[in-house]
């Protein structure tokens, strides 16, 4: 009995420094001062999928502005100078029932956020940001959502295409 006690007590002395020691250094530590530490691998929430059931919501313009930041919002929005547009999004916009280029004569308030998927047709990376969108060049604009959903209940464009400036002839 006392060669277990004394080995009970032995461990105990031999546990409590190396538990009151310092920790390892863990491979998240920042390398320079004033540097954060790399987010957790749930740390940003990731992008909403659109509606299994949701139509597509289209429209084709020009970008009449620069992007810039809202000054309510912070969100990047442009203008866009309404071209064309498909079925569902004439409704969204309760527009004339004319269709084809030209229908409009609108200029719309296009916002985007992290989540809106920009690509410039064959150049580049797939994956651009909202600074590639100049004034001139012609966009097709997209949302997926419930049928019905008007324009100012759409929300940031879910897909943005950049199709280049306007040919000039």
């Amino acid at each position: 009995m006392r060669k277990i006690l004394g080995f009970v007590v032995a461990a105990a002395l031999v546990a409590v420094p190396a538990a009151l020691a310092t920790p390892p250094a863990s491979k998240h530590v920042p390398t320079a001062p004033g540097h954060a530490t790399t987010p957790g691998k749930h740390g940003v929430k990731p992008c909403p999928k659109p509606p299994r059931r949701g139509v597509a919501y289209i429209i084709r313009g020009i970008v009449s502005t620069d992007v810039a930041n809202d000054p309510v919002t912070g969100a990047p929005t442009f203008m866009l100078d309404v071209t064309s547009v498909n079925a569902h999004a004439r409704k969204a916009l309760q527009g004339p029932t004319a269709r084809g280029g030209g229908a409009y004569d609108a200029l719309l308030p296009v916002t985007l956020d992290r989540c809106s998927f920009i690509t410039k047709n064959r150049t580049g990376p797939h994956r651009r940001t909202a600074a590639a969108l100049k004034v001139g060049d012609r966009v097709v604009v997209g949302w997926k959502a419930k049928r019905g959903t008007g324009y100012l209940d759409l929300g940031a464009a879910d897909r943005v295409a950049d199709r280049g400036p306007v040919p000039t002839s």
